[in-house]
């Protein structure tokens, strides 16, 4: 359905750059074919957040954190957590990452 009419533009604007197209929490698929979960939203370019990613060569505590800006790697999709094995969430943690800051 179009619902466009039904949302203030401004205010619909300001909420999306607030929160990201991703916002923190948000697990994802990247094109290198790692899973990560969105820590940070890039508000100036928001399908650029920063991910962590899952690598279980790496500790938990020591996980990469790549700004997807300055990289040339991409999300595919937004992934359902029922979707990920319970042990790439265990790793990534959802729920200790979340946090929002808005300015």
């Amino acid at each position: 359905m179009m619902r466009k009419k039904q949302f203030n533009a401004k205010q619909l604007s300001a909420f999306i750059k607030s929160l990201g197209i991703y916002p923190p929490g948000t697990l994802v698929a990247l094109n290198n074919g790692q899973t990560g979960i969105v820590i940070t939203v890039n508000t100036a370019k928001l399908l650029v957040p920063s991910v962590m990613v899952f690598d279980e060569k790496v500790p938990r505590d020591e996980a990469a954190i790549i700004d997807l800006s300055a990289e040339s790697v991409t999300i595919e999709s937004a992934l359902s957590p029922r979707s990920v094995e319970q042990h790439i969430k265990n790793y990534l943690n959802p729920r200790s990452q979340l946090s929002f800051f808005i300015e």
